[in-house]
């Protein structure tokens, strides 16, 4: 930790492997056909209108859900994992200053992100918090094959490259998530 762009790809699951063949192509595109591309390493991204009617749901779309129908929200595995948490506003950001980029990108990967961790124990607690909701304590089911410990970004790249810098941190944009999610579910 943490996660820099040139480290080998190892992936644990067939999304995985779709996005690290996306960057090879993105790649390959800009090196043999000299088309100018970039990969945008997105970690974590979430905010409000997410969804949390399927199987595949984002962690907090899927704890709102769960809090504001009055259910315990379920975590996989013991909930010490870890996420760089992103706020959509910042994978935005992140797009528009990659499109404005007058020099070449030549197929770089570049991720985006805050840069810290949040466990999903922390995360879930935090939830509960704001909803005022402390006593519905997360229920534990065993680990997801394939899925990842730990994940933070550096960012480093992508300031030096694109000149980013999250606008809007992990905190602020939580309270955002929450307030949308209470909104329309009152």
């Amino acid at each position: 930790m943490p996660k820099i762009e040139t480290m080998p790809t190892a992936a644990r699951s067939p999304y995985a492997a779709t996005k690290a063949a996306g960057e090879a192509l993105l790649g390959a595109y800009s090196a043999g056909m000299g088309i100018d591309t970039v990969s945008l390493r997105y970690f974590n991204i979430f905010g409000p209108r997410q969804r949390a009617d399927n199987a595949y749901a984002a962690v907090i779309a899927a704890f709102a859900k769960a809090l504001l129908a009055g259910k315990r929200p379920t975590i996989f595995g013991d909930g010490e994992q870890s996420r760089d948490f992103t706020y959509v506003d910042n994978a935005v950001h992140a797009n528009l200053l990659a499109a404005r980029k007058s020099e070449r990108l030549d197929g770089a990967v570049i991720n985006v992100a805050c840069g810290i961790r949040v466990t999903i124990n922390e995360l879930a607690s935090r939830m509960a918090k704001w909803l005022k909701r402390e006593d519905l304590k997360p229920s534990y089911l065993g680990e997801r094959a394939g899925d990842v410990k730990h994940s933070q970004a550096d960012i480093g790249l992508a300031r030096r490259v694109l000149g980013y810098e999250p606008i809007v941190d992990f905190a602020t944009g939580l309270d955002a998530t929450m307030e949308w999610y209470k909104l329309i579910n009152s």
